[in-house]
């Protein structure tokens, strides 16, 4: 039934609205159109999720990137730090918290 959001509606559906709830309920074949707009509605449903769930995950790898970057930002920062003299460590590491906050 998927081929409802791909088939070509007549000329005439173009120049009339939609049927109202009480149209529909009063119409010989209303189950029949009940079904069709569940149907309808669960693929508007389905591709929803599918859309929002690909966004979570293009977000989450965005996320996982920036923080693998940021890792690595810190760990170059530290071996920098770490070279020199007792005091000079000292001083750089000092420096390095007071970024980091």
């Amino acid at each position: 039934m998927s081929e409802l959001l791909t088939a070509s509606p007549s000329v005439g559906s173009y120049r009339c609205g939609p049927m109202s709830v009480a149209e529909i309920d009063g119409h010989p074949d209303a189950d029949r159109i009940w079904a069709t707009i569940v149907h309808l509605r669960k693929i508007a449903d389905d591709a929803a999720e599918a859309a929002i769930a690909e966004a979570d995950s293009d977000a989450a790898d965005d996320l996982d990137d920036a923080v693998d970057a940021e890792r690595r930002n810190i760990g170059d920062r530290l071996l920098g730090v770490l070279s020199g003299s007792d005091a000079e460590i000292v001083a750089k590491v000092k420096r390095l918290a007071e970024s980091l906050a």
